[in-house]
């Protein structure tokens, strides 16, 4: 009878700690965008600022995150062509890894997207396959590079066309 309680009991227990850690993931719904921004899906903000303005999003990270988001916006072309395997093709709708910096762009204004802020997969992608492009490697050479080094132990890929 004892051993059937203090298994209930932590039962209940575990299971108020995941609705309670499960809650503190979420976006607060109250929370309020600022001068710029939108709210984005699973709690990413987005914000647009011309072509050589870095969103101010990024005051919030270290500074090699906001070098990594200044590297991305001088490699777009390429970043459309890599996929992501973080989940966000299957979580946010990402088609490639740029959806992850990079919402939407037009001729002088870039949409700016926070989630890779958060993911580290999505940062190492670009950091990897943007180093191999300077050092002259080919875009399908990149593909393949990234395409191999998470193509297991990684999850889904984004919808990304093969080169």
């Amino acid at each position: 009878m004892i051993m059937q309680k203090t298994i209930r009991f932590f039962s209940v227990l575990l299971f108020l700690f995941g609705l309670s850690f499960a809650a503190g993931c979420q976006p607060d719904p109250h929370e309020e965008a600022g001068p710029g921004e939108s709210p984005h899906v699973m709690g990413d903000v987005r914000e647009t600022t011309t072509l050589h303005e870095l969103p101010s999003f990024l005051q919030d990270y270290p500074a090699e995150v906001a070098q990594t988001y200044q590297e991305v916006s001088k490699h777009r072309e390429l970043l459309a062509k890599i996929p992501c395997f973080c989940g966000c093709g299957q979580s946010v709708g990402h088609r490639n890894n740029l959806d992850c910096f990079i919402h939407q762009q037009s001729n002088d204004q870039i949409t700016w997207d926070s989630h890779a802020t958060t993911c580290g997969v999505c940062l190492e992608i670009a950091k990897e396959s943007i180093q191999m492009k300077k050092s002259g490697t080919s875009d399908q050479k990149i593909r393949e590079s990234i395409d191999q080094k998470y193509g297991n132990g990684f999850a889904e890929p984004t919808p990304t066309p093969a080169l």
